[in-house]
């Protein structure tokens, strides 16, 4: 992973969960807030949309659905299919997850489930809050029910009836959760650095939960308290002023004021205590970046970006490719964008692009006027895979730092780079190169005009003797090589072991992350699960490209999503 260790060597429990309480505040159009009529004295807020993790984020977009981004190490950014209400993002670095409350109330999570904290009860929900290695949530009677890890009595609530909590801890030494009862006083269990004394008292609206920097809670008057497990108040304190909302993160918190402008008070580490201008009706704290909603709807976010979790994703995509960790998409104004590390493919031309090929430490696309262009990974040392020869072409792929290949429109193939191989005379309409290694030659498949398949370069596994018949698509990765048949079956040969493709029939496939789209439109997954690749998205996709994929359908198309261990969300 690319995410940073926390101070000391301590893992903190990064976001907790949070509510505006500013009747009437929501900025998304899945955002309403309660209305039954025993709604209590704080259920009149509008629910969380926008939860921020540890280097990742996931948001409720406008028709229910979840969007996530930035880091994916286990599966925490890639949500399931349904519609959501409100979110909650919690553990560390090392056991991230979601919980999430579904429109029909029963709660899903997502992520990691070493101690069983995405494994919800049987029942409905009004709120959920996601914490270390625990979740509670506030049942539809209003009685709170806990899961996950208890060794610190955390997921033990108390008796009575809640209108919102929080969940938080410290991996190793505290976990905890605090709520604010339907009479507007607070009550807290579990153990909260050095034990959870009796909260402040008094009438509170608003409580969130987190890590060194305590617990902030605010009071009927607008004004914030913050507080340890010692009973003391924590340093430093909140500025003066009324709030609407707050949010507590590593060890800082923030909070949107009445005015709608964010403050932000304890330690800055990554600039995540130097909140934008503007104002806001949603923040919520990660571990050292912050993402909150504009009155005008935008998500922006600050602070820490490793693994690109201050870049929400708002494009929409045409193309996309992946290798390993590597990320290359079209936006659909022609320009391309690159995401994740061991690549130098953050910075490519201007474009417009047409197509697009990942590799592990370069990249090369079609430009709209079909000539090709490389760029390559920066750190000195690297062997470039050279510029494109000179003419136009209609398909390439983007092997390694050794080689790439392309489809000219004569129907002709070119190779360059420093380790080409002589590929064969005859037309082809698609090539596929696989990427090779110092002492790996590597090999590539083409698929002719006719159908058949023509292999060339390393064949020590078989991986370049093709089957006879005809096919329509080929995809290479290490040691193997699959293809598509004209009936929608797929071929594979080389050495497979625990990637022989299932049966069934689909529209396109992809070698290297043994994946593929079927005729139905869903992606299906085979292999040993290294990632893991075996768990794609739910819903209907267009395009396929490695471990990411264009999804299709109403109020889902051209967004990406990518899944597996090595994956990155997009920018």
């Amino acid at each position: 992973m690319l995410t940073p260790h926390p101070p000391s060597g301590i893992e903190l429990r990064l976001c907790f969960m949070l509510v505006v309480v500013l009747a009437g505040g929501h900025g998304c159009g899945s955002d309403r807030a309660a209305t039954s009529a025993d709604s209590g004295g704080t259920d009149n807020r509008p629910r969380e949309t926008l939860s921020a993790g540890y280097d990742y984020n996931c948001m409720i977009r406008t028709d229910g659905t979840v969007a996530c981004w930035g880091d994916n190490g286990v599966g925490q950014s890639t949500p399931p299919a349904g519609t959501f209400v409100q979110l909650s993002a919690g553990g560390g670095h090392d056991g991230p997850f979601v919980c999430g409350v579904k429109t029909d109330g029963t709660v899903a999570c997502w992520g990691d489930n070493r101690f069983q904290q995405s494994r919800p009860p049987a029942g409905t929900f009004r709120q959920v809050s996601a914490g270390l290695q625990h979740t509670c949530g506030i049942k539809a009677d209003r009685t709170v029910a806990c899961w996950g890890n208890n060794a610190n009595g955390e997921s033990t609530p108390p008796d009575g009836t809640f209108a919102q909590i929080g969940a938080g801890g410290v991996q190793s030494l505290a976990s905890y959760t605090c709520g604010i009862k339907t009479d507007g006083t607070l009550a807290c269990w579990g153990d909260q650095l050095g034990g959870t004394k009796p909260p402040p008292v008094g009438t509170f609206v608003d409580i969130s939960a987190g890590g060194f920097a305590g617990t902030c809670a605010i009071r009927i008057d607008g004004s914030v308290t913050c507080w340890d497990g010692s009973g003391e108040p924590s340093r430093p304190t909140p500025p003066a002023g009324a709030f609407a909302q707050v949010s507590v993160g590593d060890q800082q918190a923030c909070g949107i004021m009445a005015d709608g402008s964010v403050a932000c008070w304890g330690n800055s580490l990554d600039g995540e205590g130097t909140p934008p201008a503007g104002t806001f009706t949603r923040i919520n704290a990660g571990y050292r970046h912050r993402c909150g909603i504009t009155t005008d709807g935008r998500v922006v976010c600050w602070g820490s970006n490793t693994a690109g979790q201050s870049t929400p994703p708002d494009a929409t995509f045409t193309q996309v490719s992946t290798w390993e960790s590597s990320t290359c998409a079209i936006q659909t104004d022609g320009t391309v964008v690159c995401w994740g590390y061991r690549t130098g493919q953050n910075a490519p031309p201007a474009g417009p692009f047409v197509a697009v090929s990942a590799g592990p430490r370069n990249a090369c696309g079609i430009e709209a006027d079909a000539t090709a262009a490389c760029w390559e990974h920066p750190n000195p040392g690297s062997d470039p895979i050279g510029a494109p020869p000179e003419g136009t072409f209609t398909q390439l792929s983007a092997g390694s730092v050794w080689e790439a290949c392309g489809i000219k429109t004569d129907q002709s193939i070119a190779c360059w780079g420093a380790r080409r191989h002589a590929p064969p005379d005859g037309s082809f309409v698609e090539v596929s190169v696989t990427a090779g290694a110092p002492l790996d030659p590597g090999h590539a498949c083409a698929l002719r005009t006719d159908g058949t398949i023509a292999c060339w370069g390393d064949n020590s596994s078989g991986q370049s003797t093709p089957p006879s018949g005809a096919f329509i698509q080929v995809s290479v990765a290490t040691s193997r090589s699959c293809a598509l048949r004209t009936d929608g079956t797929i071929a594979c040969w080389g050495q497979l072991e625990q990637v022989a493709p299932p049966p069934g029939t689909f529209v396109q496939i992809s070698t290297r992350s043994a994946c593929g789209i079927t005729t139905e439109h869903q992606i299906l997954c085979w292999g040993s699960n290294l990632g893991p690749q075996l768990a794609p998205p739910a819903g209907t996709f267009s395009q396929l490209g490695g471990t990411c994929a264009i999804a299709s359908g109403e109020g889902r198309a051209g967004k990406m999503w990518c899944w597996g261990g090595l994956a990155r969300q997009p920018l």
